[in-house]
Protein backbone atom coordinates (compact mmCIF):
# COMPACT_ATOMS: atom_id res chain seq x y z
CA UNK A 1 0.00 0.00 0.00
CA UNK A 2 2.80 2.44 0.88
CA UNK A 3 4.52 1.89 -2.48
CA UNK A 4 1.23 2.72 -4.25
CA UNK A 5 0.75 5.87 -2.20
CA UNK A 6 4.35 6.96 -2.81
CA UNK A 7 3.82 6.68 -6.58
CA UNK A 8 0.47 8.41 -6.29
CA UNK A 9 2.07 11.38 -4.54
CA UNK A 10 3.60 12.35 -7.88
CA UNK A 11 0.16 12.69 -9.46
CA UNK A 12 -2.31 13.69 -6.75
CA UNK A 13 -2.69 16.61 -4.39
CA UNK A 14 -2.00 16.10 -0.69
CA UNK A 15 -5.69 16.10 0.33
CA UNK A 16 -6.51 13.48 -2.29
CA UNK A 17 -3.57 11.39 -1.15
CA UNK A 18 -4.77 11.52 2.47
CA UNK A 19 -8.26 10.47 1.38
CA UNK A 20 -6.87 7.52 -0.60
CA UNK A 21 -4.80 6.46 2.41
CA UNK A 22 -7.89 6.53 4.65
CA UNK A 23 -9.95 4.59 2.11
CA UNK A 24 -7.37 1.82 1.79
CA UNK A 25 -6.87 1.72 5.56
CA UNK A 26 -10.64 1.28 6.05
CA UNK A 27 -10.65 -1.62 3.61
CA UNK A 28 -7.76 -3.25 5.47
CA UNK A 29 -9.49 -2.66 8.82
CA UNK A 30 -12.76 -4.15 7.57
CA UNK A 31 -10.94 -7.39 6.79
CA UNK A 32 -8.98 -7.12 10.05
CA UNK A 33 -5.52 -6.49 8.62
CA UNK A 34 -5.51 -9.17 5.94
CA UNK A 35 -3.03 -8.73 3.08
CA UNK A 36 -5.02 -6.69 0.55
CA UNK A 37 -3.42 -8.69 -2.25
CA UNK A 38 -5.35 -11.75 -1.09
CA UNK A 39 -8.84 -10.22 -1.37
CA UNK A 40 -11.20 -11.53 -4.05
CA UNK A 41 -13.68 -9.69 -6.24
CA UNK A 42 -16.53 -11.08 -4.13
CA UNK A 43 -14.93 -9.77 -0.93
CA UNK A 44 -14.40 -6.33 -2.44
CA UNK A 45 -18.00 -6.28 -3.68
CA UNK A 46 -19.23 -7.21 -0.19
CA UNK A 47 -17.20 -4.38 1.31
CA UNK A 48 -18.51 -1.77 -1.12
CA UNK A 49 -22.08 -2.98 -0.74
CA UNK A 50 -21.81 -2.34 3.00
CA UNK A 51 -20.05 0.98 2.43
CA UNK A 52 -22.83 2.10 0.07
CA UNK A 53 -25.40 1.75 2.85
CA UNK A 54 -23.55 4.16 5.14
CA UNK A 55 -21.74 6.62 2.85
CA UNK A 56 -22.50 9.48 0.52
CA UNK A 57 -22.29 8.66 -3.18
CA UNK A 58 -19.23 10.93 -3.54
CA UNK A 59 -17.43 9.10 -0.72
CA UNK A 60 -18.26 5.73 -2.25
CA UNK A 61 -16.98 6.84 -5.67
CA UNK A 62 -13.73 8.14 -4.19
CA UNK A 63 -13.16 4.96 -2.18
CA UNK A 64 -13.81 2.82 -5.25
CA UNK A 65 -11.42 4.94 -7.29
CA UNK A 66 -8.69 4.47 -4.67
CA UNK A 67 -9.19 0.72 -4.51
CA UNK A 68 -9.38 0.27 -8.29
CA UNK A 69 -6.19 2.31 -8.73
CA UNK A 70 -4.43 0.29 -6.05
CA UNK A 71 -5.26 -3.08 -7.61
CA UNK A 72 -4.56 -1.86 -11.14
CA UNK A 73 -1.00 -1.02 -10.10
CA UNK A 74 -0.54 -4.33 -8.30
CA UNK A 75 -1.68 -6.15 -11.43
CA UNK A 76 0.55 -4.05 -13.70
CA UNK A 77 3.56 -4.90 -11.53
CA UNK A 78 2.73 -8.60 -11.61
CA UNK A 79 2.16 -8.77 -7.84
CA UNK A 80 -1.27 -10.34 -8.38
CA UNK A 81 -2.38 -12.68 -11.15
CA UNK A 82 -5.84 -11.14 -11.53
CA UNK A 83 -7.24 -7.68 -10.82
CA UNK A 84 -10.20 -8.28 -8.44
CA UNK A 85 -11.38 -4.66 -8.73
CA UNK A 86 -11.45 -4.42 -12.53
CA UNK A 87 -15.12 -5.35 -12.81
CA UNK A 88 -16.40 -3.14 -9.98
CA UNK A 89 -18.29 0.07 -10.77
CA UNK A 90 -20.10 2.53 -8.53
CA UNK A 91 -23.40 1.86 -10.34
CA UNK A 92 -23.21 -1.72 -9.03
CA UNK A 93 -23.62 -0.42 -5.49
CA UNK A 94 -26.57 1.91 -5.87
CA UNK A 95 -28.01 2.26 -2.41
CA UNK A 96 -31.24 0.33 -1.94
CA UNK A 97 -33.88 1.40 0.57
CA UNK A 98 -33.18 -0.22 3.92
CA UNK A 99 -36.03 -2.30 5.34
CA UNK A 100 -36.16 -0.90 8.86
CA UNK A 101 -37.63 -2.69 11.84
CA UNK A 102 -40.90 -1.58 13.38
CA UNK A 103 -40.98 -0.82 17.11
CA UNK A 104 -42.88 -4.08 17.69
CA UNK A 105 -40.04 -6.03 16.05
CA UNK A 106 -37.47 -4.20 18.17
CA UNK A 107 -39.48 -5.14 21.26
CA UNK A 108 -39.58 -8.80 20.21
CA UNK A 109 -35.83 -8.79 19.69
CA UNK A 110 -35.30 -7.45 23.20
CA UNK A 111 -37.83 -9.81 24.79
CA UNK A 112 -36.00 -12.90 23.56
CA UNK A 113 -35.18 -15.09 26.56
CA UNK A 114 -31.40 -15.11 27.07
CA UNK A 115 -29.67 -17.82 29.10
CA UNK A 116 -26.09 -18.32 30.23
CA UNK A 117 -23.17 -15.92 30.18
CA UNK A 118 -23.21 -15.50 26.40
CA UNK A 119 -26.98 -14.93 26.32
CA UNK A 120 -26.84 -12.27 29.03
CA UNK A 121 -23.94 -10.54 27.28
CA UNK A 122 -25.76 -10.50 23.94
CA UNK A 123 -28.90 -9.17 25.60
CA UNK A 124 -26.94 -6.33 27.21
CA UNK A 125 -25.21 -5.45 23.94
CA UNK A 126 -28.42 -5.46 21.89
CA UNK A 127 -30.26 -3.43 24.50
CA UNK A 128 -27.45 -0.89 24.57
CA UNK A 129 -27.42 -0.67 20.77
CA UNK A 130 -31.21 -0.31 20.52
CA UNK A 131 -31.39 2.37 23.22
CA UNK A 132 -28.45 4.50 22.16
CA UNK A 133 -27.88 3.93 18.44
CA UNK A 134 -24.14 3.43 18.92
CA UNK A 135 -22.23 2.20 15.92
CA UNK A 136 -21.09 -1.42 16.27
CA UNK A 137 -17.46 -0.23 16.49
CA UNK A 138 -18.39 2.02 19.42
CA UNK A 139 -20.38 -0.79 21.01
CA UNK A 140 -17.57 -3.35 21.13
CA UNK A 141 -15.14 -0.63 22.28
CA UNK A 142 -17.05 0.22 25.47
CA UNK A 143 -14.87 -0.29 28.54
CA UNK A 144 -15.86 -1.10 32.11
CA UNK A 145 -14.93 2.41 33.21
CA UNK A 146 -17.45 3.85 30.72
CA UNK A 147 -20.43 2.90 32.89
CA UNK A 148 -21.90 5.55 35.21
CA UNK A 149 -24.72 3.69 37.02
CA UNK A 150 -25.59 6.47 39.47
CA UNK A 151 -26.18 8.87 36.59
CA UNK A 152 -27.68 6.36 34.18
CA UNK A 153 -25.16 7.09 31.43
CA UNK A 154 -22.76 5.14 29.24
CA UNK A 155 -19.77 6.84 27.62
CA UNK A 156 -18.87 5.94 24.05
CA UNK A 157 -16.78 7.15 21.13
CA UNK A 158 -13.50 9.04 21.04
CA UNK A 159 -12.42 12.59 20.29
CA UNK A 160 -15.18 14.79 18.88
CA UNK A 161 -17.54 11.80 18.74
CA UNK A 162 -17.25 11.01 22.45
CA UNK A 163 -20.63 11.37 24.14
CA UNK A 164 -22.59 10.34 27.22
CA UNK A 165 -25.73 8.38 26.36
CA UNK A 166 -28.66 7.72 28.72
CA UNK A 167 -29.83 4.13 29.19
CA UNK A 168 -32.76 2.61 31.08
CA UNK A 169 -32.26 1.27 34.62
CA UNK A 170 -32.82 -2.32 33.44
CA UNK A 171 -30.22 -2.00 30.67
CA UNK A 172 -27.76 -0.53 33.17
CA UNK A 173 -28.34 -3.59 35.39
CA UNK A 174 -27.52 -5.83 32.42
CA UNK A 175 -24.35 -3.84 31.74
CA UNK A 176 -23.26 -3.99 35.38
CA UNK A 177 -23.73 -7.75 35.27
CA UNK A 178 -21.39 -7.86 32.25
CA UNK A 179 -18.87 -5.73 34.15
CA UNK A 180 -18.91 -8.10 37.11
CA UNK A 181 -18.33 -11.10 34.82
CA UNK A 182 -15.55 -9.29 32.95
CA UNK A 183 -13.84 -8.39 36.25
CA UNK A 184 -13.85 -12.08 37.20
CA UNK A 185 -12.82 -13.40 33.77
CA UNK A 186 -10.18 -10.82 32.83
CA UNK A 187 -9.43 -8.68 35.90
CA UNK A 188 -6.48 -6.95 34.23
CA UNK A 189 -8.46 -6.00 31.11
CA UNK A 190 -10.60 -3.00 30.25
CA UNK A 191 -13.20 -4.39 27.84
CA UNK A 192 -16.80 -4.62 29.02
CA UNK A 193 -17.95 -7.21 26.49
CA UNK A 194 -15.79 -10.34 26.23
CA UNK A 195 -15.78 -13.08 23.62
CA UNK A 196 -15.27 -16.80 24.20
CA UNK A 197 -11.48 -16.31 24.37
CA UNK A 198 -11.76 -13.88 27.29
CA UNK A 199 -10.74 -10.96 25.06
CA UNK A 200 -12.83 -8.08 23.71
CA UNK A 201 -15.59 -9.35 21.42
CA UNK A 202 -15.11 -8.44 17.74
CA UNK A 203 -17.54 -6.65 15.45
CA UNK A 204 -17.91 -9.82 13.40
CA UNK A 205 -18.64 -11.84 16.53
CA UNK A 206 -21.41 -9.49 17.56
CA UNK A 207 -22.90 -9.39 14.04
CA UNK A 208 -23.13 -13.18 14.05
CA UNK A 209 -24.78 -13.30 17.47
CA UNK A 210 -27.30 -10.61 16.50
CA UNK A 211 -28.19 -12.40 13.26
CA UNK A 212 -28.71 -15.68 15.14
CA UNK A 213 -30.93 -14.03 17.73
CA UNK A 214 -33.01 -12.27 15.04
CA UNK A 215 -33.47 -15.50 13.06
CA UNK A 216 -34.76 -17.28 16.18
CA UNK A 217 -37.37 -14.51 16.52
CA UNK A 218 -38.34 -14.69 12.85
CA UNK A 219 -36.90 -11.24 12.07
CA UNK A 220 -35.22 -10.94 8.67
CA UNK A 221 -32.71 -8.34 7.48
CA UNK A 222 -31.38 -7.53 10.95
CA UNK A 223 -27.95 -5.95 11.31
CA UNK A 224 -26.36 -3.38 13.64
CA UNK A 225 -26.88 -0.66 11.02
CA UNK A 226 -30.54 -1.64 10.55
CA UNK A 227 -31.04 -1.37 14.33
CA UNK A 228 -29.29 2.00 14.39
CA UNK A 229 -31.41 3.39 11.58
CA UNK A 230 -34.59 1.86 13.00
CA UNK A 231 -33.95 3.67 16.28
CA UNK A 232 -33.43 6.94 14.41
CA UNK A 233 -36.74 6.57 12.59
CA UNK A 234 -38.60 5.59 15.77
CA UNK A 235 -37.28 8.66 17.60
CA UNK A 236 -38.31 10.97 14.78
CA UNK A 237 -41.81 9.47 14.69
CA UNK A 238 -42.05 10.13 18.44
CA UNK A 239 -41.36 13.81 17.78
CA UNK A 240 -37.65 14.10 18.61
CA UNK A 241 -35.80 16.92 16.84
CA UNK A 242 -33.38 15.92 14.06
CA UNK A 243 -30.48 17.70 15.76
CA UNK A 244 -31.09 15.70 18.96
CA UNK A 245 -31.15 12.41 17.02
CA UNK A 246 -27.95 13.41 15.19
CA UNK A 247 -26.27 14.13 18.52
CA UNK A 248 -27.41 10.82 20.00
CA UNK A 249 -26.20 8.74 17.08
CA UNK A 250 -23.05 10.78 16.41
CA UNK A 251 -24.15 11.74 12.88
CA UNK A 252 -22.51 14.60 11.00
CA UNK A 253 -25.54 15.43 8.83
CA UNK A 254 -29.28 14.90 9.02
CA UNK A 255 -29.76 14.01 5.33
CA UNK A 256 -30.91 10.46 6.03
CA UNK A 257 -33.08 11.59 8.93
CA UNK A 258 -35.01 13.83 6.53
CA UNK A 259 -35.75 10.72 4.46
CA UNK A 260 -37.13 8.93 7.53
CA UNK A 261 -39.37 11.88 8.35
CA UNK A 262 -40.80 11.77 4.82
CA UNK A 263 -41.36 8.03 5.13
CA UNK A 264 -43.21 8.53 8.41
CA UNK A 265 -45.55 11.14 6.89
CA UNK A 266 -46.36 8.78 4.00
CA UNK A 267 -47.13 5.77 6.20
Amino acid sequence: MEAFLTELAKEKKENTLLSYRRDLAKLASFYEGRDLRSLTEAELAAYFSRLASASARSSLARALSAVKGFYARLFARGEIGKNPAAGLFSSDFAEKPVALLEEAELARLLDFSAHGIRGKRDEAMIRLLCETGMSVSELVSVNREDLFPSKGYVRCGTGEKQRLLPVSPFTMQCLEHCRSLADLTAPAGKALFLGSTGKRITRQGFWGNLKDRAMRMGIANCSPEVLRQSLAKALLLRGEERREVCSLLGLKTDARLREYEKQGKNE
